[in-house]
């Protein structure tokens, strides 16, 4: 069985930052609803996980 996290990293790194670049520019001048807030706040931090796994697995991977 798959779950969204079988894919590539890579792949959802792309998905996850197209995703935040759609709502930002969609955001309202005011009265910008809070769950649009909190939906960009957790794309913003998955983002974050998976750059730093990245960062993390680009410099082990070099150790032939």
């Amino acid at each position: 069985m798959s779950t969204p996290h079988d894919h590539e990293p890579h792949d959802e790194l792309a998905q996850l930052e197209r995703e935040h670049d759609e709502l930002v520019a969609s955001l309202p001048a005011h009265s910008v609803p809070a769950a649009m807030l909190l939906r960009i706040e957790a794309l913003e931090d998955r983002i974050a996980e998976l750059q730093a796994a990245s960062a993390g697995d680009s410099g082990s991977s070099e150790e032939d």
